[in-house]
């Protein structure tokens, strides 16, 4: 009997725990260097509006001028449309009805700054049945002379860029996606996706029914301060230039603490808010540049409780056979994959949301930063069926319910486990960040639960106990 109780306690508690946890590329060359003096251009819109058939076209496009060279291969772009749009005009069939019909291409401008234009292109069209908008994107860059593809803001390669712009989609639509939805959206993204840029940001627009139900198409924004957008196409007013941590001089009189920041950053990543989502973007990032990594994992199982002390007798001799060394994990090397960085699996780094999160804090350590972040207690029934379904999956590994049911399935002859119930609490996570590169050289990860597990034996009573898990997680990076 002393044999079946040993066999339960060791998959039911100290298996699933071990089995759960013991286990830049270079991007796009940069843009060259702007000339001193800026290039000359201008535009006007000119519109025209046509009726045939009883159907109303209209239609409107930017003509450049100026001594651009760029100015004739922009028009070249709108004159190709504009015959695209007549061979529609002249090959529609009439309308016979009373109803009015449409069709229309009207452009604007979208967003000026620097000689960089960004021109809308809305389309528009009703043939009396159903309804379909659409919209496309031109971006010029007057000094470098050429017109720019969404890979000339973003960081990454190709297929770097591609993935994000398909988690990016993934975000954006919240209803179910099906493959077939994935697949077309994974089409139109990458290096060609079809893009503008706004006063907010880049948007990536994909055209309707890429989700069936969407017949408008879905429109991705990427903020300007987003880690995916380069640093030089940022307005003068965004920058993720970090800031020192605000604190009481040692003298005890009020201010701030002496800096070498420039004073317009000050006002940046104060609050919680801030202090989350640049923990994101620095996490997010990881997964984006793969410089390499190396780390360690070390997992303990403390303070096992049961209402029967046989249990708790039996679970702690179980302990002496269970190593809880440091364990070196598998590294990964430059430009491989990353998705095991932080959160299993994704690729992303971090989703943690400023609600999930206790406090929040900024801290100067001379040549880097250190952000830490310490999350709120979570209590919850039962395991996620995948890691971001709590809040703590959204930053750790956490166990999982094929993970834990998965590793006592061998023992099915002996009982299972009816409950196993996860409480989160003292989580914390420390970036360390280069204060030149603004990148990520070093994360630690304490993430500590409580699991209450509920086993019913094939032959005794149920059985249930308690104990606290706590994984201690370094990542040395690039």
């Amino acid at each position: 009997m002393k044999r079946v109780f040993a066999l339960l306690c060791a998959a039911a508690v100290l298996l699933p725990a071990l089995a759960a946890c013991g286990k830049k590329t270079p991007g796009p060359e940069e843009p060259a260097t702007a000339p001193a003096q800026p290039a000359a251009y201008a535009y006007e819109i000119q519109t025209t509006v046509d009726e045939n058939e009883g159907i109303l076209f209209q239609f409107s496009r930017p003509v450049f001028s100026g001594s651009s060279p760029l100015a004739a291969t922009a028009n070249q772009v709108y004159d190709r449309m504009e015959a695209d749009y007549k061979d529609k005009m002249n090959a529609e069939a009439p309308n016979p009805t009373d109803e009015p019909w449409n069709y229309t291409e009207l452009s604007e401008l979208s967003y000026e700054a620097d000689g960089v234009l960004s021109f809308t292109t809305q389309g528009d069209w009703f043939m009396g049945g159903v309804h379909n908008s659409w919209v496309t994107g031109h971006t010029f860059d007057f000094n470098l002379g050429r017109e720019l593809k969404i890979a000339d803001f973003l960081r990454g390669d190709e297929e770097e860029i591609r993935m994000a712009l398909v988690d990016a989609f993934v975000r954006e639509v919240v209803r179910s996606i099906q493959m077939s939805d994935m697949d077309d959206a994974f089409e139109q993204s990458g290096a060609d996706a079809n893009f503008y840029l706004a006063h907010d940001g880049v948007h990536v627009f994909y055209m309707p029914y890429v989700v069936p139900a969407t017949q408008d198409g879905v429109d991705v924004l990427i903020p300007w301060g987003s880690y995916l957008i380069k640093s030089e196409f940022r307005p003068a007013e965004i920058t993720t230039q970090l800031v020192e941590e605000i604190t009481a001089p040692v003298d005890g009189t009020t201010g701030e603490a002496e800096s070498t920041i420039e004073p317009e950053t000050k006002k940046l990543l104060q609050t919680k808010e801030e202090l989350v989502a640049y923990f994101n973007q620095v996490s997010d990032q990881v997964k984006i540049d793969k410089p390499g990594y190396t780390w360690t994992q070390q997992t303990s199982v403390e303070n096992i409780t049961s209402p029967s002390s046989a249990i708790e007798w039996l679970a702690g001799q179980a302990m002496k056979f269970v190593s809880l060394d440091v364990l070196e994990m598998d590294p990964a090397a430059k430009g491989a994959d990353h998705r095991d960085f932080g959160v299993w699996g994704q690729t992303w780094g971090s989703r943690l949301t400023p609600q999930a999160t206790q406090k929040a804090s900024l801290t100067d350590k001379g040549n880097a930063w250190e952000l830490r972040v310490d999350l709120k207690p979570e209590k919850r029934g039962s395991l996620p069926k995948t890691e971001p379904e709590h809040d703590h999956g959204k930053v750790f590994k956490v166990y999982t319910y094929d993970q834990i049911y998965g590793a006592v399935e061998p023992y099915a002859w002996l009982g299972k486990i009816e409950q196993f119930a996860p409480s989160y609490h003292d989580s914390w996570a420390v970036l360390t960040i280069d204060k030149e590169t603004g990148r990520l050289v070093r994360a630690e990860y304490m993430l500590t639960m409580d699991g209450y597990f509920k086993a019913k034996p094939a032959v005794l009573p149920a059985l249930e106990a308690t104990c606290t898990i706590s994984q201690h997680e370094i990542y040395k990076i690039g």
